[in-house]
């Protein structure tokens, strides 16, 4: 591993302990070795997270002075988002609520709530679940109804860009490509509703409902295992998973929660991601309800991914996503299919046969569409 992945990767782990970086690593380091360094956290999608472990350094030990002032404004400027996204929230959740079609905030800025600086999490879009019948349609309606321009509907969810904000409404929380396991998790989907034990935030103004730890342990690792699989994600994606667990390990029943790894088979997958969290990031492995991997040559390939890959893989040096609707779907079938390749040893049961699957299901959707 490189210098700049070897210090990005203690400033990360510095922020997500909350401690101060190792002050011997970051001795007379030069202008271009600190710029890749940041280079780097702004690809992994963790800027002021970094920055936050920058600046805790002593003075003589920071970057630049010109590199410290961009760091401080790049910082300012994910709080104004953080705070935009929000407000957002807020008023779409009263939209929503007023409608009588309460929702469940998934990732995002309920994710933030775990970090130790909310504001500080980069953040993304807004993705909303609505768990009862016919709400996922009447809320659709409404937004069509407001004259918005809408994103061709997938399998999932309706996107949209709203004040500034792009949100999803979601019909399901996640996808997986066998039907075997889109019918575990329906199970546990609707097991989760009737329980009825969901968590409620403030937020933007509004009451925000939140999925409870638990569930949320698995959930959030298996929106990482969906995207990782598929084309890629960076320390980001990590980091919100890590820092729930650290944060609500106390409220998380780890017998259940590893009852739901092992009945979707992300058990294996969990343990290794845990154990690359612990190797290089000196996670305390107690705080995963899936022991970690031992040894594995997959634990390091996982982090070289993350790294070299960036935000859901647009780092990764090749050729990519082209525009058009058809040439872009087969530039994403061809790289899913090379993936399945190399990464098949980290999940039998869902990465060989994701290409066979996801063709499946691209040609059932075009059929139906063109009925």
């Amino acid at each position: 591993m490189r210098q700049p992945e070897q210090l990005y990767l203690e400033l990360l782990k510095a922020s997500l302990q909350r401690q101060t970086p190792r002050e011997e690593l970051f001795v007379t380091l030069g202008t271009p070795l600190w710029e890749q360094v940041c280079t780097f956290s702004d690809r992994q999608r963790t800027t002021a997270m970094v920055a936050d472990s920058i600046l805790s350094l002593p003075e003589e030990l920071q970057p630049p002075r010109l590199l410290r002032l961009k760091l401080l404004l790049q910082r300012e400027q994910i709080e104004k988002r953080n705070d935009q996204v929000n407000r957002v929230l807020g008023e779409i959740t009263a939209q929503y609520n007023d409608l009588d079609c309460p929702a469940i905030l998934l990732k995002g800025q309920g994710a933030a709530l775990n970090y130790p600086v909310s504001r500080h999490r980069t953040p993304g879009d807004i993705d909303l679940f609505f768990f009862r019948k016919g709400d996922y349609e009447r809320a659709n309606r409404w937004v069509r109804e407001q004259g918005i321009r809408c994103e061709q509907e997938s399998v999932k969810h309706l996107g949209f860009d709203w004040k500034g904000v792009h949100i999803e409404n979601h019909r399901v929380m996640a996808t997986f490509e066998r039907p075997k396991y889109n019918r575990r998790y329906r199970e546990e989907e609707d097991r989760l509703i009737r329980a009825g034990n969901l968590k409620r935030e403030t937020m933007g103004g509004s009451e925000v409902l939140l999925l409870p730890p638990t569930f949320n342990a698995c959930y959030l690792f298996l929106h990482l295992f969906h995207h990782f699989i598929h084309a890629g994600v960076s320390t980001r994606q990590l980091s919100d998973w890590i820092l729930l667990l650290q944060q609500k390990q106390q409220e998380i029943d780890h017998v259940e929660a590893a009852h739901l790894f092992d009945r979707l088979a992300l058990s294996r997958p969990a343990s290794l991601f845990a154990a690359a969290a612990v190797r290089y990031l000196e996670i305390p492995p107690e705080v995963f309800p899936i022991p970690p991997a031992k040894e594995s040559p997959d634990i390091t390939r996982i982090m070289e991914d993350l790294l070299h890959g960036g935000h859901f893989g647009k780092h990764r040096p090749g050729k990519k996503r082209p525009t058009g609707t058809w040439s872009g779907r087969w530039h994403s079938y061809k790289q899913t299919t090379r993936r399945s390749l190399t990464m098949g040893t980290l999940s039998p049961e869902h990465i060989p046969l994701l290409p066979l699957y996801k063709l499946m299901t691209r040609m059932k959707l075009t059929f139906r569409k063109n009925s």
